[in-house]
């Protein structure tokens, strides 16, 4: 799976390249309050971080979802994302 950070749309998106997917990203959505969680491997997390954020769902037209856009309005949030690493490349 190929990952872009960036602002989409309308942002200019950084490409990472392929993301590992072994195991395969796994996605759950709560319909009735409509919360989704994202799982990108099977470690466990030692640390993670809440906070105000504006998020943009984006899907197509079958209504499947094609990305998920996070712009933290929390400076710690958005330090603690900054600092996050993905198949070896650090956002920048």
């Amino acid at each position: 799976m190929s990952i872009s950070l960036g602002n989409p749309p309308g942002g200019v998106a950084q490409g990472l390249g392929n993301y590992p997917t072994s195991p395969p990203i796994q996605v759950s959505i709560d319909r009735e309050f409509g919360n989704l969680l994202i799982i990108l491997s099977d470690k466990s997390p030692v640390k993670s971080e809440e906070g105000l954020a504006l998020v943009t769902v984006g899907v197509d037209e079958e209504g499947r979802l094609v990305y998920i856009s996070i712009e933290p309005e929390d400076k710690d949030l958005a330090h603690f994302i900054s600092r996050v690493r993905m198949g070896g490349c650090r956002w920048h």
